[in-house]
């Protein structure tokens, strides 16, 4: 869009000008958020999780309103190169997924086993197979890397390799 400073530089007025609590203080973040991804500033948005999980409850959002908050501010730092930020906020967005919405996580979850694997940063990959929505994914391929990543040996990936190659 035209002028982002000038937009982001509205909306931080406009959302810290708001009471903390106000619940529309949300929709004024996430365009505050989309803004910032446009233009690379995201560094100088709030993203802290331990905030972003304070806010989520002042707010008193519900559970679509914190999924579609969490993966905005996740999409927004993968765009701007901060991988270890955004893999937070994805096993937090993951992890609050239950036993009965897992299977609303699919995508999600796949992108989150993809990124995981493909960041030269990440080395542990054990905490995501307890995530509901990962676990949802077994018995599919991307699974059965995540799996053979955290658990296997060279040769386990080497019999693996060639059932994806197809």
């Amino acid at each position: 869009g035209e002028r982002p400073s000038l937009r982001m530089q509205l909306l931080s007025n406009l959302f810290h000008g708001m009471d903390e609590n106000t619940p529309v203080r949300h929709t004024v973040y996430c365009s505050l958020i989309k803004v910032a991804a446009t233009c690379n500033a995201i560094a100088f948005m709030p993203t802290d999780l331990d905030q972003v999980r304070k806010w989520i409850v002042d707010w008193n959002l519900n559970t679509e309103k914190k999924h579609t908050l969490l993966r905005l501010v996740y999409e927004a730092l993968v765009d701007c190169k901060k991988s270890e930020a955004a893999a937070k906020v994805m096993v937090e967005l993951l992890g609050s997924y239950t036993e009965d919405n897992a299977s609303q996580a699919r995508v999600d979850a796949h992108r989150c086993i993809v990124r995981a694997l493909k960041d030269p940063n990440t080395y542990l990959f054990d905490h995501l197979l307890a995530l509901k929505p990962v676990r949802f994914l077994e018995g599919e391929l991307i699974h059965d890397l995540l799996t053979i990543f955290v658990s296997a040996r060279l040769i386990s990936y080497v019999q693996f390799y060639p059932s994806i190659k197809d």
